[in-house]
C-alpha cells in the first residue's frame, strides 16, 4: 500500500465522522415547549390541548382510562414531602377528564366544563392547596390562563 493509498483510506474512514458534525443541525425544540416558555400540551387522540406556564418545567403528564372516561393528569415537581404525592417527588395539579358528549356524567361537580366537541365533554379539576414549594408560583391568574388556553382539537 502506497503512502497515496492509505491516506485516501484513512480519509475514507473518517469521512463520515467529520462530515456528521459539520453536517449536523440544531437539536429540534421538544413539542411541548414554545419559544415564549410556555409549554403547549397536545392529547391529539383525546382531542384537546392546554397552554402551561414556564414554571411547569419538567412536568410529568399520566392518563387513566378509567371505563367511561379518561383522565389526563399533570404533575409537577415538588420537594414537599408532607403533601401527597401519586407520584413521587411530584404534585398533581391539573385533572383533564375527557368523557362521552352524550353520558350523564354524575361526578362532574368538582369539575369545570371546559368545552365539547361532536364526540367528547371535557372537564378540568386543579389542585385545591399547592404545596408549600409552589405557593409563590400559583395563583388564580395562572389558573385562568391555562383554562382560557384550553383549545378542542378535532
Amino acid at each position: 500500500m502506497t503512502k497515496k493509498q492509505f491516506i485516501a483510506a484513512i480519509m475514507l474512514l473518517f469521512l463520515p465522522v467529520i462530515l456528521s458534525g459539520c453536517l449536523r443541525k440544531e437539536a429540534p425544540v421538544s413539542q411541548d415547549q414554545q419559544v415564549k416558555g410556555e409549554y403547549t400540551y397536545t392529547a391529539k387522540d383525546l382531542g384537546f390541548g392546554l397552554t402551561l406556564p414556564e414554571t411547569f418545567q419538567y412536568y410529568q403528564t399520566q392518563r387513566k382510562n378509567l371505563g367511561d372516561h379518561t383522565d389526563l393528569e399533570i404533575y409537577v415537581p415538588t420537594s414537599d414531602t408532607s403533601y401527597e404525592q401519586l407520584v413521587p417527588g411530584y404534585a398533581r395539579v391539573i385533572i383533564v377528564r375527557v368523557a362521552d358528549k352524550n353520558l350523564d356524567y354524575k361526578d362532574a361537580g368538582r369539575f369545570q366544563l371546559v368545552g365539547e366537541n361532536d364526540k367528547s365533554k371535557f372537564w378540568i379539576e386543579f389542585w385545591k392547596t399547592p404545596s408549600k414549594d409552589w405557593t409563590d408560583r400559583w395563583s388564580e391568574v395562572v389558573k385562568k390562563q391555562i383554562i382560557d388556553s384550553f383549545k378542542k382539537i378535532s
